[in-house]
């Protein structure tokens, strides 16, 4: 019987886990110019952290996660996204009286989607969050990481879309307004937004399905219903965006498929994607750390890139896969003991941060050669009968065809 990956995941290896290991020390590189430290938190939790966090009537809680109930009866679910993690580990562990309260984890995520292109059932998310700043300036360092990372990486194709969710001050207007303008067209929404009308009439604007999306074109704008003090706050971010010369566009249906934001939500999109062009969404959740913490009602604001679509619009921008770093050294040894009197010096070799290999085949010397170009070895040392006898090594460089002897000591000397 052959075995195969579980529908909606997928290995990641050779010269594509190259390319990934780019984006990762891109993403560390640009957090630590953000004082970002990491943090990791455990791939499940208590299947109430995301009910709490995320909403028992979104989408991912209702239909998308991967629940079970453990031995000892509690109900578990593999984490659908990171933020809730994230909040669930600085409450408990009371990490608001740390120095530093920003945060960037990469990670797998899991949800039970139908599988596609850039969105599998275990995907890897790269998020940011800040604690404990409710200015706008928070907002913006938020947006302003994403936007110099992909730009590291060099995806300067991207579209930046703002909007502002309210809070609880001026959101009850505003839903009371957009519940008189969709109940006329209600039996015309799809079955979830029909729910989403009662539930959280917000996300009615987030709806994929052509039909709702008809609907709820000329649905009014939450922006003319702030309060004066989101407002300020969505006034102040515009300004400082404007200030950096990032373009943005305000779009009044970025409201994210969270009910925990607010304020601002944000949205990037990149060219490449297809139908599924946002690589990057995030925004302010001022009342999440209270849901688990009623004593340190803390304010937040984080996002969340999706790895495998960074990938995408890497290889779709033209970007060529990244290949393996080569293999420094290849070893043929002529006999059992060659290779004996060879492990001190693959020890210094590996020392000195070079990649080395030891051949253990029984095949000729010539072979063993053809076995160092298909590896991709820049340099083959050959420790036969001879050199044995004259206490050297032969060095040959694979690309220039150079050989020479040297002692091991030269050897090491020249690393």
């Amino acid at each position: 019987m052959s075995y195969s990956t579980v529908k909606g995941t997928r290995d990641i290896y050779g010269n594509e886990m190259v390319l990934w290991h780019q984006i990762e020390e891109a993403v560390r590189k640009t957090a630590h110019s953000f004082y970002f430290q990491e943090i990791r938190t455990p791939v499940i939790e208590l299947t109430e952290v995301f009910k709490r966090a995320i909403g028992e009537e979104t989408d991912i809680v209702s239909k998308e996660m991967f629940e079970f109930t453990d031995r000892g009866d509690r109900n578990i679910t593999l984490r659908p996204e990171g933020t809730a993690g994230v909040v669930r580990a600085f409450s408990e562990h009371k990490l608001m009286n740390e120095r530093n309260t920003r945060y960037y984890y990469i990670g797998p995520m899991f949800r039970a989607e139908k599988p596609q292109k850039g969105r599998q059932r275990q995907f890897h998310q790269i998020g940011i969050e800040i604690f404990g700043d409710s200015s706008p300036y928070a907002d913006y360092d938020v947006i302003l990481f994403n936007l110099t990372l992909l730009e590291m990486l060099g995806l300067k194709n991207y579209k930046l879309k703002i909007n502002s969710v309210g809070c609880k001050e001026c959101r009850p207007v505003y839903f009371q307004k957009l519940k008189d303008y969709l109940k006329p067209s209600y039996q015309e929404l799809c079955e979830n937004c029909q729910k989403r009308f009662h539930t959280n009439t917000l996300r009615v604007l987030d709806c994929k399905s052509s039909g709702c999306k008809k609907i709820t074109e000329k649905a009014p704008s939450i922006i003319k219903h702030l309060c004066p003090a989101c407002e300020t706050h969505f006034d102040e971010l515009k300004t400082m965006l404007s200030a950096s010369l990032v373009r943005y566009e305000i779009d009044p249906f970025i409201v994210r498929g969270l009910d925990y934001y607010t304020k601002t939500a944000f949205e990037i999109q990149l060219e490449g994607l297809g139908a599924q062009n946002a690589v990057c969404g995030g925004g302010r959740y001022d009342g999440l750390v209270g849901y688990f913490d009623p004593k340190n009602n803390i304010p937040g604001v984080g996002s969340a890139i999706g790895m495998e679509r960074l990938v995408i619009a890497l290889e779709s921008q033209g970007q060529e896969t990244a290949e393996e770093k080569g293999l420094d050294y290849f070893v043929i040894a002529g006999s059992f003991e060659a290779k004996i009197k060879l492990l001190p010096l693959l020890k210094k070799i590996r020392n000195a941060e070079k990649s080395i290999l030891l051949s253990t085949s029984e095949k000729n010397f010539s072979k063993q050669f053809k076995e160092a170009d298909k590896l991709g070895a820049l340099n083959v040392l050959v420790f036969g009968e001879d050199e044995i006898k004259e206490g050297m090594i032969s060095v040959k460089n694979m690309k220039s065809g150079e050989q020479k002897k040297l002692s091991l000591d030269e050897l090491t000397d020249s690393l």
